[in-house]
């Protein structure tokens, strides 16, 4: 099985930055298989930390790979996309 991991933009505050997704793809040979999914900001070519809140992993088919904890976690043949995703946030003037 192969699964494909993409990050999609997030807001934070008035900056827009990227999440990079690590692995950037990953193959689960078997159901014991598993693969952490690290979440980091990133501003151009330089990573800026993990993103420990308010991100959110989701699988493209939970029929292929499910994930559990932060961990690719597979479940059947296929092919998946697993996106991350931050909400936006909203900074407050005083």
């Amino acid at each position: 099985m192969t699964i494909a991991v993409v990050g999609n933009l997030g807001v934070l505050g008035a900056e827009a930055r990227k999440l990079a997704v690590l692995p950037g793809k990953i193959a689960l040979s078997n159901v014991e298989s598993r693969q952490t999914i690290i979440v980091q900001w990133q501003n151009d070519d330089e990573f800026e930390g993990q993103a420990v809140k308010g991100h959110a992993l989701q699988s493209s088919d939970e029929a292929v790979v499910r994930i559990e904890e932060g961990k690719a976690t597979p479940v059947g043949n296929g092919k998946a996309t697993i996106t991350a995703s931050v909400a936006r946030s909203r900074r407050r003037r005083m």
